[in-house]
């Protein structure tokens, strides 16, 4: 985060897409990758309520201090084009936090 003069700044919080992990687990696959940047208490708010008012983004679950998001595959779904897909969100929701955290009222 950049802090201004009006104080709340921006943000630049990006998903790494090459730290990209499978992780298997007793109720099927999950997926793991970092995150870019600083995440204050002010963003990991802003991701919470995002991820509380929309079910697309609900799936990705969001661990603050070790910057990471985790999420589940699709098991309907394509692996591949699933993972795709849920990458294309992912990416379009911290684009949307990063806003979100940046507005005095999020």
């Amino acid at each position: 985060m950049m802090d201004t003069a009006h104080g709340v700044g921006t943000y630049d919080i990006s998903v790494e897409h090459a730290s990209l992990q499978r992780v298997p687990t007793e109720r099927g696959t999950r997926y793991s990758l970092h995150l870019n940047g600083q995440i204050d208490e002010r963003w990991a708010e802003a991701y919470r309520l995002e991820r509380r008012e929309s079910r697309t983004s609900s799936r990705f679950e969001l661990d603050p201090k070790a910057a990471m998001v985790t999420f589940a595959s699709d098991p309907g779904g394509a692996a591949s084009a699933d993972i795709i897909d849920a990458l294309d969100l992912l990416d379009a929701m911290v684009e949307r936090v990063n806003h979100r955290a940046a507005t005095v009222d999020h």
